[in-house]
């Protein structure tokens, strides 16, 4: 849940309050969360419904935002400084691409090509149909694409 609240909110602080706050309204009602079957999408879902609630929160109240490091991590064996230097570039750049998305489709990108959720998984979460999330998970990568004409995609 943090891992999620962090990569939508990119931010230590209000990630932890935000899985503080989602704690906190489902703990007195622990027996009917026991009971649910598919635990982690639900639980995916109640913490994007709470960032979307905290963004609207923000709006009415506005407060700067510190942006933090960037989303993808640029983590390889490689001992060929170049080539880590140009992964952590394109890693850099990726990531620009990505926060100047709409909120909604970053928080696609993030739950499903990022943390890697199945997009049945995230129907119940965005409340539409898998193929409704299968073009905006094509219209998303084709606009990557044309913001980074030289990056390869074949792991996204």
């Amino acid at each position: 849940m943090y891992q999620s609240a962090y990569r939508l909110l990119r931010n230590t602080e209000d990630a932890e309050d935000l899985v503080q706050d989602v704690l906190v309204k489902l703990y007195p009602r622990l027996d009917e969360v026991e009971g649910i079957e598919a635990l982690r999408p639900w639980l995916l879902r109640i913490v994007y419904h709470s960032f979307v609630d905290f963004l609207r929160k923000r709006q009415r109240s506005p407060a700067t935002v510190v942006d933090d490091a960037a989303i993808f991590s640029a983590v390889d064996d490689s001992i060929d400084p170049q080539a880590i230097a140009s992964k952590g570039e394109m890693a850099t750049c990726l990531s620009d691409a990505v926060q100047l998305l709409p909120e909604d489709q970053r928080a696609l990108v993030d739950l499903h090509l990022i943390q890697g959720y199945t997009l049945s998984e995230l129907v119940s979460v965005f409340d539409a149909p898998i193929g409704t999330l299968k073009a905006r998970v094509h219209r998303i990568k084709n606009r990557l694409k044309k913001e980074l004409p030289n990056a390869t995609f074949s792991s996204v």
